[in-house]
């Protein structure tokens, strides 16, 4: 095994970090990861040839749990808030793997491990048909890795800068927060992918829009979706959002936890400006008519011209410790009876603020769109036996398929290939099929 390969740099490394300059701890933790690079490039070669063949997901791979044990040294808190989670949730740390006293929550272990190159191999690598958390190779590797990580346990140093990212004061406002959560769910080692998906959807949205409109501002279009993102976006694990898993990682006790886990999502609607009030600014949502008072904490910078009863006003507001507060862009638009109509025909404003849970299709038109999609066996290089499995994951994870519906035509059985590779595939769906809908249909 090639200890001394250099496969990743400081910029690596530091991609899966908040901050811009390097840590005391950074190059110790950039020689380590080059060593589990090492272990996983020869791992490639027998046991993920057809899914880690590709440097760069070695490399990012690498990075990811050398990063889990930085966590766990650090006592930072990003796995051990999965782990706790998932327990109050399913009365046990983690999915898929049965664990025994040998198991500690606050200390590294194979089983997250195995659950971390799982994750890593669904979300990066894999193609129609999701890997196996049983599968061998994953087994194999982990243990490898953590014989590496075991080793290096007792010496290793703490990253204090990191613990100390995380070490939230009890006045810290939402915008510090927002950088901090945005950056967990979209650059940290557990959503890293997310962050990439993000990336993904940017480019393709500016390409569109370029070609419609060469004149668009692309810094504040890019800043837009991330401040969408930020808010909006449902992670993979459990179907919570990225200020949720904040909350986790600070705990129950913290004055935040509740104020963060309540957070909602962006209301980005056209309002009118209705006067000052002692604690804030009045608006009224054209569409709806719904009032809301905007804490003056959160106007400081709004553009005065659009305090006035000629303009119109498109903004973004989220509800934060049960006051309203103003985030991302502003818009102004003059009043008339033009803008006034065009605003008034948008569908989207008029259940602004009922927060209805989405609608699903009718169950006429779900068994349709069902029936046509698991009768479509992909080629792909696929095997025989391979091509009902494919067809089965392609047809739950159709967003137009609702989570109800798919666990209907499970537990009446139109569902049989739907399941992992291996003897014990099927087994492994029934066992944790909540959080399967939770990791493949995340709204």
């Amino acid at each position: 095994m090639k200890k001394n390969y250099q496969a990743i740099y400081s910029k690596d490394w530091m991609a899966f970090h908040p901050y811009q300059a390097s840590a005391p701890t950074d190059f110790y933790y950039t020689q380590l990861a080059n060593r589990v690079y090492a272990i996983i490039s020869e791992s490639a070669q027998t046991d993920f040839s057809d899914r880690l063949s590709d440097n760069e997901c070695q490399v990012q791979l690498s990075c990811i749990l050398t990063c889990y044990f930085e966590d766990v040294i650090a006592q930072t808190g990003m796995f051990r808030a999965f782990t706790r989670t998932y327990s109050s949730r399913f009365g046990k740390p983690l999915p898929f793997y049965s664990v025994g006293e040998e198991y500690l929550p606050e200390e590294i272990n194979t089983e997250d491990v195995r659950f971390l190159i799982w994750h890593f191999l669904v979300q990066m690598c894999d193609g129609d048909i999701p890997s196996s958390p049983a599968d061998a190779g994953i087994a194999r590797l982990a243990g490898k890795v953590m014989e590496l990580f075991d080793a290096a346990y007792e010496t290793a140093p703490e990253n204090k800068k990191l613990k100390e990212y995380f070490l939230v004061p009890d006045n810290t406002d939402l915008y510090v927060l927002q950088s901090k959560f945005f950056w967990l769910g979209t650059e940290s080692y557990l959503f890293f992918s997310d962050g990439i998906g993000l990336q993904s959807a940017i480019e393709n949205a500016l390409q569109q829009v370029k070609s419609e409109d060469g004149r668009m501002d692309i810094p504040a279009f890019v800043n837009i979706m991330c401040n969408d993102f930020a808010y909006n976006n449902v992670t993979e694990f459990l179907g919570l959002s990225s200020a949720q898993w904040l909350a986790s990682m600070l705990g129950e006790t913290h004055p935040l936890y509740q104020r963060l886990w309540n957070l909602t999502h962006k209301y980005s609607g056209y309002f009118l400006y209705e006067g000052e009030a002692e604690t804030g600014s009045n608006f009224l949502h054209i569409v709806s008519g719904t009032r809301i008072l905007i804490t003056a904490q959160s106007m400081k910078g709004f553009p005065k011209e659009l305090k006035t009863d000629t303009a119109i006003t498109h903004m973004s507001v989220v509800k934060w410790d049960d006051q309203w507060w103003l985030v991302g862009q502003v818009n102004g638009y003059k009043k008339n009876e033009e803008m006034m109509k065009e605003v008034n025909s948008r569908e989207e404003e008029k259940q602004l603020f009922e927060d209805l849970p989405a609608t699903p299709l009718p169950e006429n038109e779900q068994m349709e769109i069902f029936e046509q999609e698991i009768k479509k066996l992909p080629e792909n290089n696929l095997s025989e036996e391979q091509r009902p499995l494919a067809a089965s994951w392609d047809t739950v994870c159709r967003t137009e398929l609702s989570r109800g519906f798919i666990r209907r035509m499970y537990e009446e059985g139109k569902l049989p290939d739907f399941r992992f590779p291996g003897t014990d595939g099927k087994q492994l769906v029934d066992e944790n099929f909540d959080f399967l809908m939770d990791y493949f249909k995340a709204d």
